[in-house]
């Protein structure tokens, strides 16, 4: 477990382990068994990488790589969705430049030959100044129209996203002004792989 998971000198996160602690890359292994929890973002009826799951990524290898938790990811674009399957086993590459700390997370079928595809790019640099201020609570107003977590859920099973426990926290939407929506969340669960590490769970 030490070695697959990459435990002796640091927690197994979803960019997995580093290849060389001097080096840029990252390898992983992901598939709806190793990763049960985000296997149940699911959209037109296959499990998908949510895209939280790539900043993850992003906040993992920047962290690591610039030798400090206070990170700025920017610049992050999903290219292509990854699938988490029940048949094969992905391997995730991510690299980041040590010139223009660009990162790059692509996959492959593991032990294949087959061509990478880029799933998501982004930037990491260290964090400048403090971190910014959370933003204020807004008043509700009168009159305002609060969504409950039901209806919400159906909507989005009507586009095709059918969300399974982990991703149903949700339990009231409240529009607080002409273009925001303040939401109340319950408590995420735990994390479905017991050796998993996140840093936004």
């Amino acid at each position: 477990a030490i070695d697959l998971y990459g435990r002796l000198h640091a927690p197994y996160t979803l960019a997995g382990w580093r290849i060389d602690p001097t080096s840029g890359n990252w390898k992983n292994h992901v598939d709806a068994h190793v990763l049960p929890d985000l296997a149940e973002h699911v959209v037109d009826r296959k499990a998908i990488l949510p895209g939280s799951g790539f900043l993850e990524i992003a906040i993992s290898a920047g962290r690591q790589f610039l030798t400090t938790d206070s990170v700025e990811i920017s610049n992050l674009e999903i290219l292509q969705p990854l699938e988490l399957g029940t048949a094969n086993l992905r391997e995730i590459s991510t690299t980041v430049s040590a010139d223009t700390g660009d990162i790059e997370i692509r996959s492959r079928d593991r032990l294949s030959s087959d061509d990478w595809t880029i799933h998501a790019v982004a930037r990491c640099r260290k964090l400048s100044g403090a971190a910014p201020a959370a933003m204020p609570t807004r008043l509700k107003r009168a009159g305002a129209k609060t969504i409950p977590a039901s209806v919400a859920y159906e909507t989005a099973q009507n586009f095709g996203l059918d969300y399974g426990p982990a991703f149903r926290l949700l339990r009231t939407a409240t529009q607080t002004g002409p273009n925001s929506i303040e939401v109340e969340l319950a408590s995420p669960a735990s994390v479905g792989n017991p050796y998993l590490t996140y840093a936004l769970h």
